[in-house]
């Protein structure tokens, strides 16, 4: 959590009423912005001939483009929708029996 806090995507707060928040609102956190901030505390090793590494940087690229998209509100809204539809599934099997 410290270094989301680092990295300026919650806050915190200490004491009894204390915790962790968003420093902004869902919808302007990207998921592309959490991972570029953590990759560039990581950064890979130059290592050229290891397979892994090749494959992850082949495909580095487009999935972060798809994670710069890809907010903090898409993320909870599927979320609740995947909810619902479980829930509705488990309703209908529960009716069946």
């Amino acid at each position: 959590m410290q270094m989301l806090v680092w990295g300026g995507f919650v806050t915190s707060r200490r004491g009894s009423n204390g915790g962790f928040r968003l420093a902004a609102t869902p919808d302007q956190i990207t998921t592309g912005d959490v991972v570029r901030f953590f990759l560039s505390k990581h950064p890979d090793e130059p290592d050229r001939d290891c397979p892994v590494v090749n494959v992850l940087r082949t495909y580095a690229a487009p999935c972060q483009e798809a994670f710069g998209r890809l907010t903090l509100a898409d993320i909870t809204a599927q979320r609740s929708r995947f909810l619902v539809a479980v829930a509705e599934k488990e309703e209908l099997k529960h009716e069946a029996v």
